[in-house]
């Protein structure tokens, strides 16, 4: 069995002529059942040596907060060399456990050619 794991980034459906946000992504990984626990320690170990031993509470994994110009939320402050080494370790650890990642990019000017109105308004959990 296989797990997969997606995650979508800049688009809630109303701001779809945003210039500054030009485009909507998809993003995920395909994990094997049996290797998501190493998996997951793995990642638990970079997080935690990244943050001195200890994962702060509650702490989630978002790249806008990471890469960031100056860090946001849990690395707002942090150096940005570090944040990118972080973000390189985590990228390394899907190669060296070979999962696939894949990735979606779409235009959102493309996006507003179809009637979203329907969903526009929807809340997502």
């Amino acid at each position: 069995m296989h797990f997969f794991y997606i995650d979508e980034a800049g688009c809630n459906l109303r701001d779809l002529v945003n210039p500054e946000s030009p485009i909507f992504t998809l993003g995920g990984i395909v994990v094997k059942d049996k290797g998501w626990n190493r998996t997951h320690q793995a990642f638990e170990v970079i997080v935690s040596d990244y943050f001195g031993g200890t994962i702060p509470v509650n702490f989630e994994l978002h790249s806008h907060e990471l890469l960031s110009p100056n860090g946001d939320g849990y690395f707002a402050g942090h150096d940005r060399a570090r944040r990118n080494q972080l973000a390189l370790d985590i990228l390394n650890l899907l190669v060296t456990r070979g999962h696939q990642v894949f990735l979606h990019a779409i235009d959102k000017a493309n996006l507003n050619a179809y009637n979203t109105i329907p969903i526009r308004n929807n809340i997502w959990s």
